[in-house]
């Protein structure tokens, strides 16, 4: 039996954490698979009011807090490890634990609430859910992203190997991972906390498989999931309206 893990000793490094393959936004690190971050900030921008209250969970060093300044947003951030969170004179930060912290720490409701790559970290996320919908006026938006372990890639993996890529030994001791969430059951969560309008899509195709007995599998399972109901993509990305009370989901 192993020892538990904390994710919060893989967010304090701050930018000490830089690696070659991570890329940095004004200088701080974005703790995201490279473009995510950009990608977010032009559907942002397009389905947020403009200069709407934004809340920006699990914000880490500030990256995409600061873009979201930039986009015109009035953005508070909030993180767990307040130590990496590094433009405090310019964004309102606000340390939270979301596994144990409602609705009530957040000075809401928000226009916006922001989740990227948080919620395969947390314990429940149904619960954290319906934290979400507690955060937003009806008719705000969601934006929240999560590796997609559907991908043909990552079942590729899980079919040789029994685990899907980013939850695995590694990843759960590195960064915390411990809670893959399904397309199916990622819209089913979010309907049920009192979403309506969740739409899912996917960000960071993989490259072309090589002709080998892997990409071969891969290639297959890429054709399926093109004739199918699933997102392909390394990162599922989910974006949703907060519905009034005892609306509806559409």
């Amino acid at each position: 039996m192993t020892g538990p893990v904390s994710r919060i000793e893989t967010f304090l490094a701050g930018e000490g954490a830089l690696t070659e393959d991570m890329e940095t936004y004004q200088g701080l690190v974005v703790h995201a698979l490279p473009g995510l971050h950009a990608h977010a900030a032009g559907l942002a921008a397009a389905a947020f009011p403009a200069g709407g209250r934004v809340l920006d969970l699990a914000a880490g060093s500030g990256a995409f807090a600061l873009r979201l300044a930039g986009a015109g947003f009035a953005v508070t951030a909030s993180d767990l490890a307040a130590g990496s969170f590094r433009p405090v004179d310019r964004i309102p930060f606000i340390a939270a634990d979301l596994n144990r912290d409602g609705p009530d720490r957040f000075p809401g409701p928000f226009d916006a609430v922001t989740a990227l790559e948080i919620i395969e970290h947390l314990e429940n996320p149904w619960d954290f859910a319906r934290k979400l919908r507690a955060l937003l006026k009806p008719g705000g938006r969601l934006l929240l992203t999560t590796p997609n372990v559907e991908d043909p890639d990552a079942v590729e993996l899980w079919l040789r190997r029994g685990q899907h890529p980013f939850f695995d030994e590694a990843h759960l001791r590195t960064y915390g991972h411990i809670t893959p969430v399904t397309q199916f059951l990622l819209t089913r969560m979010l309907g049920e906390a009192g979403f309506g309008r969740i739409s899912l899509t996917g960000f960071g195709p993989g490259p072309r498989p090589k002709l080998t007995t892997k990409g071969l599998r891969q290639r297959i399972l890429r054709r399926l999931v093109d004739r199918g109901p699933l997102v392909a993509g390394k990162v599922l990305v989910a974006e949703a309206v907060a519905l009034e009370a005892g609306s509806t989901p559409g």
